[in-house]
């Protein structure tokens, strides 16, 4: 029998990154509350790029120890859901999705640019404290940093319910 070679728990080597990366709700919330507060500007602004399958409302309420003055959800900016399968209908193959295309459609054409033009108004009415900004296409509405979930773990998540591990490549963006 052939020995797999898949590597199911993948990293890229930070030179001089060592601590650079933490595990666990507790660490992640501690080093974001000490980036935050090495900060001498009235107002911070997180934003939490997500890969599809992580469960947001998960990681946004893990980060309310973070005491943010407003939390925006990317999910307000998005198309109802009728709007989105008209415009993914003509890649999806009919009656048989094996059949579907490829395209050339991106997170922003899932969109609402108003919503996002209101949402990043809101953004700039807070006058202090912190906001972070979360979901899939967060960066859309304001630009961030990006959370992942290893593949093998999101095809885990539809079999059993496992602890997450998240590796944070974290910058916080202040305006």
């Amino acid at each position: 029998m052939m020995q797999s070679n898949y590597d199911k728990q993948p990293y890229v080597a930070v030179p001089n990154g060592a601590g650079a990366c933490v595990t666990g709700w507790q660490a992640v919330t501690d080093r974001l509350s000490k980036a935050v507060a090495a900060r001498s500007m009235k107002r911070i602004v997180l934003t939490i790029e997500c890969y599809t399958g992580l469960h947001v409302a998960e990681i946004a309420e893990a980060l309310k120890v973070l005491d943010p003055a407003r939390v925006v959800c990317s999910s307000d900016a998005f198309l109802a859901p009728e709007v989105i399968d008209g415009k993914v209908a003509t890649f999806n193959g009919g009656d048989d999705p094996v059949f579907g295309i490829m395209n050339h459609l991106r997170m922003e054409d899932f969109m609402d640019a108003e919503k996002v033009t209101s949402l990043a108004a809101e953004i700039e009415q807070v006058e202090s404290g912190l906001v972070i900004v979360i979901g899939c296409g967060a960066s859309l509405i304001h630009p961030g940093i990006f959370w992942y979930m290893p593949t093998w773990h999101a095809g885990r998540r539809s079999c059993v319910c496992v602890a997450m591990r998240f590796r944070i490549w974290a910058s916080i963006i202040a305006s």
